[in-house]
């Protein structure tokens, strides 16, 4: 699979809301969903996997952006 695979959803990348727009953010920050307490370990988690994938491959992540984000961004980038 490539980011350019149009099973592939990458977090950022795209032109409209998606899941976010759809309520995904929402769903998981209610109590019945089961994972609010454990939201912001994730996102530190992710974020940290973004930053360390990174550097492992020599990516220059987006410093305006969630490292995680980034991450995605900065592996679709074309060589300038």
């Amino acid at each position: 699979m490539t980011p350019d695979d149009p099973r592939v959803s990458v977090a950022g990348a795209s032109a409209g809301g998606g899941a976010v727009v759809a309520g995904a953010v929402d769903l998981m920050r209610e109590p019945a969903c089961g994972i609010v307490d454990a939201l912001d370990s994730m996102v530190d988690a992710l974020n940290e996997h973004g930053r360390e994938y990174a550097a492992e491959r020599g990516l220059a992540l987006d410093g305006r952006l969630p490292p995680f984000v980034a991450l995605a961004v900065a592996g679709n980038r074309s060589e300038e």
